[in-house]
């Protein structure tokens, strides 16, 4: 019974995906969007189709992909407890952009953790990404995913 146990841990922490009470999985809710910017670096109000972005577990430098892929909608990760950076963003099915620079932020087990808006600028002239915000507005995720899933907050 211990080998099954030991298996199942494994088998979480690997694919972030919960399989029982002894995965000691938390929950993290964000939103994300990326935005065009000019050579100047200077974000504009044209948000970017994004196929997904991923989150990378520092401790163990696992990744995992986002649920979310629209503007304005809640991302839900069941992932291990551990230190995260956005680390990659997908903007078609071969280009992605990679980031995983500060801050990151710290991911506790039991609770919903709730990392609030990020965004992220990126200019198709000098191909470089800049931070536009982070951890902005966390009220406003919490009320979306109530609207989105009522039953996370249960």
């Amino acid at each position: 019974m211990k080998f099954v146990k030991i298996f199942l841990i494994t088998f979480c922490t690997l694919f972030g995906i919960p399989i029982s009470q002894q995965c000691d999985a938390a929950t993290l809710i964000m939103m994300f969007d990326l935005v065009k910017t000019s050579n100047q670096n200077k974000p504009s109000d044209v948000i970017e189709f994004v196929q997904r972005f991923k989150l990378k577990n520092i401790d163990t430098g696992s990744t995992y992909k986002s649920s979310a892929t629209r503007a304005n909608q809640v991302a839900v990760f069941d992932i291990p407890q551990g230190n995260y950076c956005l680390y990659s963003v997908n903007l078609y099915v071969n280009m992605e952009l990679e980031y995983c620079k500060s801050p990151n932020f710290r991911v506790e087990e039991g609770k919903i953790n709730n990392a609030g808006k990020w965004r992220l600028g990126y200019s198709y002239e000098s191909h470089t990404m800049l931070l536009v915000y982070a951890f902005k507005d966390p009220d406003a995720v919490v009320s979306r995913a109530r609207e989105t899933d009522g039953n996370l907050f249960d």
